[in-house]
């Protein structure tokens, strides 16, 4: 198992790399990820039901940050 620093690294490379991909481009297809992360250590009776909708509902949030500095910037 990862820690959540690594967890949270690979996504953050990940992000790099799309962007450095995203900024190649002229036209076409440009790359978007939304993601929520979760981990069974923070749900006390380990219930993946639960955990999948804490990562869900982190996506929706990761989503609706992503949307408002893209406004701003």
């Amino acid at each position: 198992a990862k820690s959540e620093k690594e967890v949270y690294k690979y996504v953050e490379n990940l992000m790099k790399l799309i962007d450095e991909d995203n900024k190649g481009k002229k036209e076409g297809y440009f790359l978007s990820v939304a993601y929520g992360i979760a981990s069974s250590r923070e749900i006390n009776d380990c219930n993946y039901e639960r955990l999948i909708k804490l990562a869900d509902k982190r996506m929706y949030e990761n989503k609706d940050l992503k949307k408002a500095s893209e406004k701003i910037g």
